[in-house]
């Protein structure tokens, strides 16, 4: 993976672009109103990630339903296999810098401030927003697969974990706090994007057993494929952080793990 091959000129048709027909694309509902956070997440939000039953489920909008399996209901937590095409996945890999231009992960503590410790060994690259044609067509797919708007995902991510390396136990929404009887998740500032949901797209098969994302609340494990997302929500239905959400991403132990977090927040993100 290297080598910034692809034009960061995104102003082509999706024909011009070499895009194929999406796997697994859900339609959204038109923008809500700016009142509460509630209020402002999209219907299709709320149906698929806090709807419970047969009328909650996201498959029927998808155009290839067998590909979105419901890993765990209440909260609802989604594979979607396939969730970009073998095309789209080798114009990504173009576009993917050398690792060695990649910077050391870091968390953040209760007040915002970087923290690089044990906790968290991966290392990363950032996007711009919609840096590249194929940066913003995975953007879109992410926005497509959680029932929200492409200027609400952040600039995307790609992370990588050498044998051994590991992000423990955390949520995307902000820092796990413990006290007694559990734990709790202090967001960031009001003036900062909250994270709603969380699409994270893994970019390599790994072996059995090896480099799993856990959510150890939900017992429910996820070994990484080639091509599918990991997609849930970040928030219960009154807008307060979901704790039973926090997840931790193991160590591989015999080769590289490479993903793509994108995240999607209840703010504007606008391209460069």
């Amino acid at each position: 993976m290297s080598g910034n091959s692809e034009s960061t000129k995104p102003k082509r048709s999706r024909e011009e672009a070499g895009i194929e027909e999406e796997p697994c694309v859900l339609k959204r509902s038109a923008r809500d109103g700016r009142g509460n956070l509630r209020d402002r997440l999209s219907a299709a939000f709320k149906n698929i990630f806090w709807q419970v039953g047969v009328r909650h489920r996201l498959k029927p909008l998808c155009a290839k339903p067998k590909l979105a399996k419901l890993l765990h209901s209440n909260p609802n937590i989604w594979l979607l296999e396939e969730f970009i095409t073998e095309n789209q996945m080798e114009r990504l890999e173009k576009v993917i810098p050398s690792w060695d231009n990649f910077q050391a992960s870091f968390s953040e503590d209760v007040t915002g401030l970087a923290v690089f410790d044990e906790h968290r060994t991966s290392k990363f690259h950032s996007f711009s927003k919609s840096q590249t044609p194929i940066v913003r067509d995975i953007e879109s797919k992410a926005a497509n697969a959680t029932g929200l708007f492409h200027f609400q995902v952040e600039p995307p991510q790609v992370v990588k974990y050498e044998p051994g390396e590991k992000h423990g136990l955390h949520h995307d929404a902000g820092a796990i706090v413990e006290e007694e009887g559990g734990i709790t998740i202090k967001l960031p500032p009001s003036d900062l994007p909250l994270r709603v949901a969380t699409v994270f797209l893994y970019l390599n098969d790994m072996p059995p057993g090896e480099g799993k994302t856990v959510f150890p609340e939900l017992n429910l494990s996820v070994t990484p494929k080639r091509r599918s997302a990991l997609v849930f929500a970040n928030i219960t239905e009154d807008g307060s952080p979901d704790p039973r959400t926090v997840h931790e991403a193991r160590p591989p132990s015999s080769q590289r793990k490479v993903g793509m977090n994108l995240w999607l927040t209840d703010r504007e993100h606008r391209e460069n």
